[in-house]
C-alpha cells in the first residue's frame, strides 16, 4: 500500500521537548523555592534562559506565582522579568487572550532591565509586548537598540524584532528579509541569528500560499538559505554531516525544523534531505503546518513531514 494511504502519520509532533527543564522548575517556583530557580537560571546562557522563561511563563498559574515572588523579593531582577514574561505569554494566549496584561507587563520588565543592566532579556519581552499591543515601529526600534547595546548577538531580541517586521505583524516581506540579512552579516558563525533567513522563507511561504511559493524555488534562494545553514552550523562542505549530527542547544530543534522546510521550499534538495533525516521523524508544528496541502495535512501536521520526506526520497 502506498504511504499516501497510511492512516497514521509516520512522524510525531513534539513541540514541548525544549521546555523540559522549565517544567522541572515549575513546582519549585510554586513552593517559593526562589533560590533554586535563580540557581538554574544562573547556570544557563542567554538562549537557555529564554527557554526557561518561555516554559515557566506558559505554565498554569505563572502570573500569580511570579507576582508572589515579586512581593517576597521585589529587588530580584529575575522575579520581575518572570512576572513580565508571564503577563506577555498570557496576554497573547490564542485560546484566552488577555490584552490588558500586555500593558501591565511593561512595568516589571522595565524594573527588571534596571535591576540587571548586564542582560538584554527584558528588552526581548518588551519587544514582544509592543508587537502585540501598539506595534509602534519607532518604539520597537528603540527597544531593539537597547537590547543589542547590552548583548549584540542576543537571539531572543533578534527573533522578536524579526517577528515584528513580518507581514502578519504589520511589517512586510521586504522589511523582514532586509532585517534577516543585515542581522546575519553582523552575527558570528554558529549563531542562531543565521536561522532568521530560513524563518523568513517559511514566513513568506505561509503568506504566499502554494502558488506564491514557486517564487522562492530557484537557485538564488537555495544558495542563500544553504549559506545561512552552513553559517549556523559553523560548517564547511567537509564537516557538514558531522556538524549536523552533533548540533545541540536550546533552539537547535527550532532551527532544524525551519531550515528543513526552507531548504525544501527553495529547492536545496541535498541539504533538505539531510535535515529531514536529522529530525528523525520528530517535528515541531511550525513551520510544517504552514505548507500543508489539503485537509488531511491541515488536521495533522505530521503528514506534511511524511509527504516532504517522500518527495525528497523520490528526487
Amino acid at each position: 500500500m502506498f504511504a499516501f494511504f497510511d492512516r497514521k502519520p509516520r512522524a510525531t509532533i513534539n513541540d514541548h521537548r525544549v521546555h523540559d527543564a522549565a517544567y522541572r522548575l515549575q513546582p519549585l517556583l510554586a513552593r517559593g523555592q526562589y533560590a533554586a530557580v535563580e540557581e538554574a537560571f544562573g547556570k544557563a546562557d542567554d538562549n537557555g534562559r529564554e527557554r526557561l522563561l518561555e516554559g515557566l511563563a506558559a505554565g498554569e498559574g505563572a502570573v500569580a506565582a511570579a507576582a508572589g515572588w515579586v512581593q517576597a523579593q521585589p529587588q530580584s531582577a529575575l522575579a520581575q522579568l518572570l512576572l513580565g514574561a508571564s503577563q506577555v505569554a498570557k496576554g497573547v494566549d490564542p485560546y484566552h487572550p488577555q490584552p490588558k496584561l500586555l500593558k501591565q507587563a511593561e512595568d516589571p520588565l522595565h524594573v527588571a532591565a534596571q535591576l540587571d543592566r548586564s542582560r538584554a532579556d527584558a528588552f526581548a519581552w518588551l519587544i514582544a509586548a509592543e508587537t502585540w499591543c501598539a506595534n509602534d515601529r519607532d518604539r520597537l526600534a528603540s527597544l531593539f537598540r537597547a537590547a543589542v547595546a547590552r548583548a549584540p548577538h542576543h537571539w531572543p531580541s533578534h527573533y522578536r524584532f524579526f517577528l515584528a517586521a513580518t507581514e502578519r505583524h504589520a511589517g512586510s516581506h521586504e522589511e523582514m528579509f532586509a532585517f534577516a540579512r543585515s542581522a546575519a552579516k553582523r552575527a558570528p558563525r554558529g549563531s542562531m541569528i543565521h536561522a532568521l533567513l530560513a524563518i523568513a522563507f517559511c514566513e513568506f511561504a505561509r503568506a504566499a500560499g502554494a502558488a506564491g511559493r514557486q517564487r522562492i524555488r530557484r537557485p538564488g534562494c537555495a544558495d542563500e538559505v544553504v549559506s545561512a545553514l552552513y553559517a549556523w552550523l559553523d560548517a564547511d562542505v567537509q564537516d557538514f554531516a558531522s556538524r549536523l549530527a552533533a548540533v545541540e542547544g536550546p533552539f537547535a530543534g527550532m532551527a532544524l525544523n525551519y531550515f528543513a522546510v526552507a531548504c525544501y521550499l527553495c529547492g536545496a534538495r541535498d541539504e533538505a534531505q539531510a535535515l529531514v533525516a536529522a529530525l528523525n521523524g520528530e517535528i515541531e508544528t511550525r513551520p510544517w503546518t504552514w505548507i500543508a496541502n489539503g485537509s488531511r495535512e491541515e488536521d495533522n501536521t505530521a503528514f506534511v513531514y511524511d509527504r516532504v520526506k517522500r518527495e525528497l526520497e523520490r528526487g
